[in-house]
């Protein structure tokens, strides 16, 4: 592959991943309208465990469960996009 299509090749995986995490953290806002218990609960005793002294009330369970999701959708999109690319350069190589 030459290097200006390889470029090409990085630029537009990073716009569709991107797009895609933008996506998946914005219908995580979208859907998840109400916290799930058991995320909230894990939440809680995370943020518990990583700070004894300080005791969080439902603001800061929300903020860091919204973080947590919006960083799960980009990671997700991660993944998706580096099978997606590799299957289409491995199929778009052997066409050569």
């Amino acid at each position: 592959m030459k290097p200006a299509r390889l470029l090409r090749w990085c630029i537009g995986s990073l716009a569709v991943w991107f797009a895609l995490g933008t996506a998946f953290a914005w219908g995580s806002q979208q859907l998840s309208f109400e916290i799930p218990l058991w995320l909230a609960d894990f939440v809680r005793w995370l943020l518990r465990s990583l700070y004894p002294d300080w005791t969080p009330d439902a603001y800061d369970i929300e903020a860091w469960t919204n973080s947590l999701l919006i960083v799960s959708g980009y990671l997700i999109a991660a993944v998706v996009v580096g099978f997606i690319s590799v299957f289409a350069s491995k199929r778009l190589s052997s066409r050569r």
